[in-house]
C-alpha cells in the first residue's frame, strides 16, 4: 500500500518549481492531489498529467475568506502552503544595489 493512499493533499503554488515537484511526489506516494493555482495562472497541464486523478482549484490564497471556504469544502488531510508572491525582487543592474553602495571586491 502506498503511504498516502486515501489521503487528500492540497498544494498551493503547484504550477512550477517546488510546488510542482511536491505535488508530483505526493501523487506518486498515493495521495489524491488538489492543485491550487492563482487566478490568471494557466500552467498546470504538465503537473496534472504527472498527477493522475488530480483536481484543480483556482484560488487567491491572499483572500482569507475564499481560502477558508475552499479548504472546508475540499476536506484536505494535508496542506502544502507553497504559494508565493515576489515583490521588490527585480534584478539588480550589474549587481549594484539601488542605494549605490559599492559591491564587495572580496573573492
Amino acid at each position: 500500500m502506498e503511504p498516502l493512499q486515501g489521503r487528500t493533499a492540497l498544494v498551493t503554488g503547484a504550477s512550477s518549481g517546488i510546488g510542482s515537484a511536491t505535488a508530483k511526489s505526493l501523487s506518486a506516494a498515493g495521495a489524491s492531489v488538489v492543485l491550487v493555482r492563482a487566478p490568471g495562472r494557466k500552467r498546470l497541464a504538465e503537473v496534472q498529467g504527472a498527477c493522475p486523478g488530480s483536481r484543480t482549484v483556482v484560488l487567491d490564497v491572499r483572500d482569507a475568506h475564499a481560502t477558508d471556504r475552499a479548504l472546508a469544502s475540499l476536506g484536505a488531510d494535508l496542506l502544502v502552503a507553497n504559494a508565493g508572491l515576489s515583490i521588490g525582487m527585480e534584478k539588480l543592474p550589474d549587481g549594484i544595489p539601488r542605494s549605490g553602495a559599492p559591491r564587495s571586491t572580496r573573492t
